[in-house]
């Protein structure tokens, strides 16, 4: 799960770099904390879904 957040991190930092040469778009902090926190959040629904799953396999 660390790696995925990490590659989702890494994505969010690279987005906002990007976006330093778009007229008109400017980078922020905040964009990458709210993307990182969206990876986690799926991250979190993917756990619970899956050990739901597992569950009710059993």
């Amino acid at each position: 799960m660390l790696f995925v957040i990490g590659i989702c991190l890494f994505f969010a930092m690279t987005d906002e770099f990007h976006q330093l040469f778009v007229l008109g778009r400017v980078a922020q902090v905040k964009d990458v904390l709210i993307d990182s926190a969206g990876a986690i959040v799926g991250l979190v629904i993917f756990r619970i879904d899956n050990r739901l799953l597992l569950r009710f396999q059993n």
